[in-house]
């Protein structure tokens, strides 16, 4: 299995170019909806482009068992991708949510009150 396929390669340089654009210009940066999450048997990784600042890492607990890769992180244990995965919400509304949990977490509840703080604090 492809840890990064084709379509995953380009939705993130694709996101990687439009926030370089939006720098140049001095504009808001993009919040653009993660397109990879990558567990590394410790750590959870949600990705969106290719600049580090915009990758999430945080400890996670459990692995699926429906995952698989042929590569290992830097820890010797594999990195496999989460086949599943579809982002709801911005990579912004998943790091407030597991700021507040201390995890990466895909509880709906936990990422409607994390979009709800992000809409209330304004842009």
């Amino acid at each position: 299995m492809k840890l990064l396929t084709k379509s995953v390669r380009e939705a993130r340089l694709r996101n990687g170019r439009i926030r370089e654009a939006l720098a140049e210009e001095g504009t808001q940066e993009a919040d653009f909806l993660p397109v990879v999450k990558l567990f590394t048997g410790c750590e959870l990784h949600l990705t969106a482009d290719r600049a580090r600042s915009r990758r999430y890492r945080l400890p996670q607990a459990r692995l699926r068992p429906h995952l698989g890769a042929r590569i290992r992180a830097r820890t010797g244990l594999p990195v496999e991708r989460d086949l599943h995965f579809v982002a709801k919400h911005s990579i912004a509304v998943y790091a407030h949510a597991a700021w507040n949990a201390a995890a990466i977490i895909e509880r709906p509840e936990a990422l409607h009150l994390a979009a709800a703080a992000l809409a209330a604090e304004g842009p």
